[in-house]
């Protein structure tokens, strides 16, 4: 709980905000230092925001909860997250559903807060409640996990679908189309593979991947093999694409030029040890005469962002 702080100017740092920033305003957070807001500033807050909505629809004082879906019909030019222990939550929330250009009408939104957690602790957070909802991803590396997120992420408010090489066994798709539906956008997912049983797969099935990605309607998986496949493949404008097999050109060729400007390309065999060989030289020739630059991460992927 937030009166658990050893930070004794807590309150008053919050009183200090309540005050001096204009505009409309919301609390984010029912716990007591909201109550403690509310008590002293009964007129100053447009609303309460409660994550879980348990008591959406009711009042604290005099201010009304809403749930995170209400609170996006009446936004507010500011934002005080009151509770500590869901913190990083709200924020995530926040940059993802409020921030520009969700709501670039309001300008400048402004979101106060106490930072009570370490560095790595929203890396670790994410990383962990993603590993337990999503029982699937148990074998990907935490790193690339979490920049797989990251990007599909950072491309959500981008015109345009995703699209996936290399579906494998379908956890890089499940962890995709996860992070689509959480965000509440509409957006189609076309995740594609030969689905032919390797030695470092040789579990690998077509039915089985589709019965798993089932539960997400936007998502389409596709049986073929490379170049064919492309022949027969309808799809729009793309926002990002995640390359998870080496970068052979007629991949390059058919993903490129449907990119969105600002859209990326997560390619996740660019530097795979021995087989970098089948990656770096491939993928570097291709973009060796347009503006885009392939950037080494992680030791063995390659990030690149379409330019305008």
């Amino acid at each position: 709980m937030v009166t658990k702080t050893n930070d004794g100017g807590l309150i008053e740092k919050f009183f200090r905000w309540a005050e001096q920033l204009p505009g409309s305003m919301a609390l984010f957070g029912c716990g007591d230092l909201c109550r403690a807001l509310v008590a002293k500033y009964p007129e100053r807050f447009q609303c309460v925001v409660e994550m879980d909505g348990k008591l959406a629809g009711g009042r604290i004082g005099t201010v009304r909860v809403l749930s995170l879906d209400d609170y996006l019909l009446e936004p507010t030019k500011n934002i005080l997250i009151t509770d500590a222990d869901r913190q990083l939550d709200y924020l995530d929330w926040i940059y993802r559903n409020v921030m520009p250009p969700n709501l670039g009408d309001l300008g400048r939104i402004e979101i106060r807060y106490h930072h009570t957690w370490r560095p790595a602790e929203q890396y670790d957070r994410k990383l962990a409640r993603t590993k337990a909802a999503l029982p699937m991803v148990g074998t990907l590396p935490d790193q690339s996990l979490m920049r797989l997120m990251d990007c599909v992420e950072t491309c959500l408010p981008l015109a345009g679908d995703v699209l996936e090489i290399g579906t494998g066994m379908g956890g890089s798709a499940f962890v995709i189309a996860s992070v689509i539906e959480q965000s509440g956008r509409r957006k189609k997912v076309y995740t594609l593979d030969r689905f032919t049983p390797v030695s470092y797969l040789p579990d690998l099935n077509y039915d089985q991947v589709r019965k798993d990605l089932e539960r997400f309607e936007f998502v389409t998986v596709i049986q073929g093999t490379i170049p064919r496949v492309f022949d027969t493949l309808e799809i729009g404008p793309v926002s990002f694409c995640f390359i998870d097999m080496f970068a052979f050109p007629e991949i390059l060729e058919f993903v490129y030029p449907r990119m969105n400007p600002g859209g990326m390309i997560l390619i996740d065999n660019y530097n795979h040890g021995a087989d970098h060989i089948h990656g770096i030289p491939v993928a570097d020739y291709f973009f060796h005469d347009k503006p885009e630059r392939i950037i080494r991460v992680g030791g063995t992927q390659g990030l690149l962002v379409k330019h305008p």
